[in-house]
């Protein structure tokens, strides 16, 4: 894989050490039949230098047990320093996409209004879809969405001048817990009466109950933060306004076709206006 010099953030702090993995590894994984979501970037409490974009970078472990349990992140992310200008707000659910090849599952999202000092908080709520039960545990043929609780999992982080640079894998290796959540998903697929439009098309749905959150994965594979942050290169210096740091722009559409074809393969899906896009590396 080849690299651009132009990236925005340094490969050094990407790639601590250039240490190659083999595979994304987990810390105290969770057990079989529990789908655990956590923000494994940015931390709780650190102080990161202005960035002309800021990822915020998921994972999913067990991905494959959210076919017939819909999770959904609700992020709330909040410029402290001035509220009242920076608010930003999305929803996700990841109900359609293919589970089965990518474990753990790292989507990131990244924002541009990080690039003047300031404090900022983040919000973060948890919901799944699970199928209803009676008291003694039957199916009682009806599906609703659920929530841990009425509150939101929260972060705060601060954008100083002198702060750490980017660095997704270090994030992980510094022992820091992750802000996440946890469901347990039953095996048994029931076909409930009614079809919540979230739970189309399928309109299947699962046991899904909250439980104990265990810890965040232990490294990301470089390969996949590679990926993240020539892809985001990528689309901020296809904006009118270009960062000083993006390579000139190509001068025909042969070359940036032979460009494309040169640098590093990326399968990521584009699924909104807020730079919300998911690595499946």
């Amino acid at each position: 894989m080849r690299l651009s010099s132009h990236a925005l953030w340094p490969l050094a702090a990407l790639l601590p050490g250039l240490q190659v993995a083999t595979a994304v590894e987990a810390a105290a994984a969770p057990a079989a039949g529990v789908l655990q979501v956590d923000l494994i970037f940015p931390q709780d409490g650190e102080v990161y230098a202005p960035t002309a974009d800021m990822p915020f970078v998921f994972a999913l472990q067990n991905a494959g047990l959210a076919k017939y349990s819909y999770p959904s992140i609700y992020m709330g992310v909040m410029n402290r320093s001035d509220p009242e200008l920076h608010t930003l707000n999305f929803q996700y659910d990841y109900k359609d996409l293919h589970w089965t090849s990518n474990e753990p599952y790292f989507p990131y999202y990244f924002f541009a209004q990080f690039a003047t000092e300031g404090s900022w908080s983040v919000d973060i709520q948890f919901w799944w879809g699970t199928c209803l039960t009676s008291p003694d545990g039957r199916f009682t043929g009806r599906m609703d969405s659920n929530t841990s609780d009425d509150t939101y999992l929260s972060i705060a982080f601060t954008i100083k001048n002198g702060g750490k640079a980017i660095d997704i894998p270090g994030a992980l290796a510094n022992g820091k817990p992750c802000a996440g959540d946890a469901i347990t998903v039953g095996d048994e697929v029931y076909t409930p009466s009614n079809s919540p439009r979230w739970a189309l098309p399928s309109g299947k749905c699962v046991v899904a109950n909250h439980t104990t959150h265990s810890a965040c994965p232990a490294t990301i594979d470089p390969a996949v933060v590679a990926n993240i942050s020539a892809d985001i290169t990528r689309r901020v210096c296809g904006r009118p306004a270009r960062p000083a740091s993006c390579p000139p722009p190509s001068k025909s559409a042969a070359q940036r076709l032979a460009a494309a074809l040169a640098g590093p393969a990326l399968l990521v899906v584009a699924v909104g206006a807020l730079g919300l896009f998911e690595v499946l590396a």
